[in-house]
């Protein structure tokens, strides 16, 4: 697909949080300088053309009540990787579930992101993912803490990132005021 001024516009405008409003994308269309009809226009070609692949609600889990978080490393067979990784992420308390390199030092090749009120609930979902896939050789790792949450911005982030490298700085002997 030939992406549009239109089309980069209403892409960019929606790579934002939308406010919960009666009217969401009033200032989506606002900020991209199009009318709600064209920004959902836009977004209809963008979703056909599976440059959008979906709207969805991020559901901050500390706030709902998963208190408690692990990546879990699993050590998986070859011939298994497919149907492991589909079982893992059939788990409702699962948000991620990747595949990936296995490493001399670090022999797994699958990850998964698991939550739950508390530590022993997470443990009791990866006993239980384990027993459902069979794979008994695993890692879990609790978080300790969080460095950083926030939502990726694939649009425009670039540019930033640009301005922010070319910002004008302070002498490094001026203290900041």
């Amino acid at each position: 697909m030939e992406l549009h001024d239109e089309d980069v516009a209403a892409a960019r405008a929606l790579d934002r949080d939308l406010p919960i409003a009666t009217h969401p994308l009033a200032g989506a269309a606002e900020a991209a300088e199009l009318t709600e009809e064209q920004l959902v226009a836009a977004t209809r070609r963008l979703l056909d053309a599976g440059v959008i692949r979906r709207f969805s609600v991020v559901l901050r889990h500390v706030a709902a009540g998963a208190r408690a978080n692990a990546m879990v490393l699993w050590r998986v067979p070859e011939e298994r990787w497919d149907e492991v990784g589909e079982q893992m992420a059939q788990f409702s308390e699962v948000s991620h579930c990747y595949r990936r390199r296995a490493l001399p030092d670090l022999d797994y090749t699958h990850y998964t992101m698991v939550h739950g009120s508390t530590r022993d609930a997470c443990r009791q979902t990866v006993a239980r993912i384990a027993d459902a896939t069979g794979i008994g050789h695993y890692v879990i790792l609790f978080t300790l803490r969080e460095l950083k949450r926030s939502t990726p911005r694939y649009i425009g982030a670039r540019e930033e990132t640009s301005r922010r490298r070319t910002a004008p700085r302070s002498a490094p002997d001026q203290a900041p005021r």
